[in-house]
């Protein structure tokens, strides 16, 4: 009997220290894996993080509203997405282009289409770029038409752009009215005052 218990304890102490074992190693692999995830996220934003020159992110913002447009004829068409991107990268000309044509690759070597927007937008750090990366991946999760939502896109593409000349051209008279207080206010005060003065310093 005492040979029984001793043998009955020794596989209770047994299972549990499996069991706690096993509870031990799975939260071990899912912190490595939870881990390693975020090592991979960390190293991917990294590898695009990249210093692009500010005329060259002009270039592509001043394309963007027409690759927009491009991409809203192209699914409206029947095009799936990344069709659809590559219809509209012929559209237009110079960095974006260029941008376009690394995504098409990416996308082409077997990479997910929002993972590849999520590159140009972290490598371009265009507000417009993020917002259609955002857009398109809740749209694609969602369900929600893409044809619509770029629709809109363009729009406040096109918006963006009218209320930054729209500034430009409301600050130049001010830009205007310094030059024209430093370089010739002046000389005309000079010739006003100049033969005042010296008739002044004759009659002494």
């Amino acid at each position: 009997m005492p040979g029984e218990l001793l043998f009955l304890l020794a596989i209770m102490s047994l299972s549990l220290s499996m069991a706690g074992h096993a509870v031990l190693q799975g939260r071990a692999y899912r912190l490595y894996h939870r881990t390693a995830g975020r090592r991979e996220e960390e190293e991917r934003k990294n590898s695009v993080r990249v210093r692009i020159p500010s005329n060259y992110r002009q270039k592509v913002a001043g394309e963007w509203p027409a690759f927009l447009e491009g991409v809203v004829v192209a699914l409206t068409s029947g095009l799936e997405l990344p069709d659809a991107l590559e219809a509209a990268s012929r559209m237009v000309r110079g960095p974006l282009r260029t941008e376009m044509e690394r995504v098409l690759l990416d996308v082409r070597t077997g990479k997910l289409v929002h993972r590849c927007l999520g590159d140009l937008s972290a490598r371009l750090g265009l507000p417009g770029v993020s917002r259609f990366h955002f857009v398109m991946s809740q749209a694609e999760l969602l369900g929600t038409p893409l044809a619509e939502t770029c629709t809109v896109l363009a729009e406040e593409a096109y918006n963006e752009i009218r209320q930054e000349m729209e500034y430009k051209l409301n600050a130049l008279p001010v830009k205007l009215a310094i030059v024209t207080s430093v370089l010739l206010l002046p000389p005309v005060v000079l010739i006003t005052i100049a033969p005042g003065v010296l008739a002044f310093l004759g009659g002494w």
